[in-house]
This record gives structure tokens, C-alpha cells and sequence, in this order.
């Protein structure tokens, strides 16, 4: 038993184990915590549209990183799927005739992309240090959400007789929706630990279109696929495409 207490401490004090967890743990902090406050506040602030026109510039933020502080090269390839992945986004976002407002309102979804790039270039870092995705997402997860859960109870967005109030359909759905953003966390890192981060955060941006073509089929009453819904997911498809020749 001292043995083992011996080995767990050599192995937490390593110097690259210690630096690995924290860049886990800040990991965490930035896409979990930071960019969830700063994303949500963007949406009660300026609306939907255009927190997400802006919250798609986050794989530029990625790049702008990754080459800069990971030193890592990027193919041509990447980059003309980068213009057809983010214009579909950007058409996707946008509806019809309307123009981005330029007010201090729009620095809600800036920072929330640029913690969102922080984040997932921290994992990369600490993946690089320490190969251990089933660690780092871990670390990542029981970091970040006390700290998220602890921000919406001090900012009084949740109550805890609101969470006691909830019925056990409502519970199971929310639990069922926590075990995937789980497994979500988890093959991000996994991702990230086998490709570049820049692909990685430019795949991951396409979620808006998946998510909107699952409305589209199994809540018809409320979705609708037009010519603007269309090009953004021909856009999308070919981007994708593109970045996986």
C-alpha cells in the first residue's frame, strides 16, 4: 500500500505529469466554463444569428494558434475547405437580409470564440506532454462544471429548488443530454491527440448543420429547409469532403 502511495505521488509530482493536468484542468476552464458564460450572454444580448456568425470564427482563432504557439504546418488543402466550411456556417447563421451590428454587444461571442480556441489548444499542448485522452477529458470535466454550476447558482440563473422541482422525465433527459456532452468531451481529446487541432475545431464548428438537419427530419413542424439551409449544407459537405482527401 506505501508502495502504491509512492508511486501516485512520483507520478503526480513529475514535472510534465503536473504541466499536462493543468493544461487539462485550464483546458476545461476556457471551453466549459468561460466560453459557455460569454456564449450564452452573447445569445440574451444580440440573439441567435449573430452570436453564431461570430462563434464560427472560432477554427480561425484555432489556426491562428496552433501555428503560432504549436509551430505546426498547415496544407493547402485546409485552407479552401476552412473558406467553404465557414461560409456555409456564416450562410447558415445569417437569415435572410440581415446585417451584423457592430456593438460592444459582439464582444460576448468574440471572447466566447477565443476561449473556445484557448481550450482546445491547451489540449493539444497537454496531449503532446501527456498521451492520456480518458485522463484529460476527465480532468477537464471535474474541473470545469462544478465551477460552471457554482457561476449559474451565484449568478441566480439556477436554483437548487428549480433542480429539485424537475420531474423524472425531464431528469432523464438531462442526464441522458450530460452523459453525451461526456462522450462528446472524450473523443474531442481523442481527436485532438491524433490530429491537428486546426482540423479538429474546423470539423467540430459544423455541428450547427448536423444539428439542423436532425431538426429538419424529426421536428418538421418547426424547421423548414430552404435554399439558404441547402447551400450551407452543399457548402459544408464539399468543405468536409475537401478536408478529408
Amino acid at each position: 500500500m506505501l508502495s502504491l502511495i509512492q508511486g501516485v505521488s512520483r507520478w503526480f509530482l513529475n514535472a510534465n505529469h503536473l504541466e499536462a493536468l493543468i493544461g487539462f484542468a485550464l483546458s476545461g476552464v476556457f471551453v466549459q466554463l468561460l466560453n459557455r458564460i460569454f456564449y450564452y450572454e452573447g445569445l440574451r444580448r444580440i440573439g441567435v444569428p449573430q452570436t453564431q456568425a461570430v462563434i464560427g470564427a472560432s477554427p480561425f482563432f484555432v489556426t491562428l494558434f496552433e501555428i503560432f504557439f504549436l509551430r505546426e504546418e498547415l496544407s493547402l488543402n485546409f485552407w479552401f475547405s476552412s473558406i467553404l466550411i465557414m461560409l456555409g456556417i456564416l450562410i447558415l447563421s445569417l437569415k435572410e437580409g440581415m446585417n451584423i451590428k457592430l456593438t460592444p454587444d459582439l464582444l460576448f461571442p468574440l471572447v466566447a470564440s477565443i476561449s473556445l480556441a484557448v481550450g482546445q489548444i491547451l489540449r493539444r499542448f497537454s496531449l503532446k506532454i501527456l498521451d492520456d485522452s480518458i485522463l484529460g477529458a476527465t480532468v477537464a470535466i471535474t474541473f470545469s462544471f462544478p465551477l460552471y454550476g457554482l457561476y449559474l447558482i451565484i449568478s441566480k440563473q439556477l436554483s437548487l429548488t428549480e433542480v429539485k422541482s424537475i420531474n423524472k422525465c425531464r431528469y432523464c433527459i438531462v442526464c441522458t443530454a450530460g452523459f453525451l456532452l461526456s462522450i462528446m468531451v472524450l473523443l474531442t481529446f481523442y481527436a485532438t491527440a491524433l490530429q491537428k487541432v486546426s482540423i479538429v475545431s474546423l470539423l467540430q464548428s459544423t455541428h450547427s448543420i448536423w444539428a439542423l438537419l436532425l431538426s429538419a427530419i424529426f421536428l418538421r413542424k418547426t424547421e423548414k429547409i430552404d435554399l439558404r439551409v441547402i447551400m450551407s449544407v452543399i457548402l459544408t459537405f464539399l468543405g468536409v469532403a475537401l478536408l478529408l482527401i
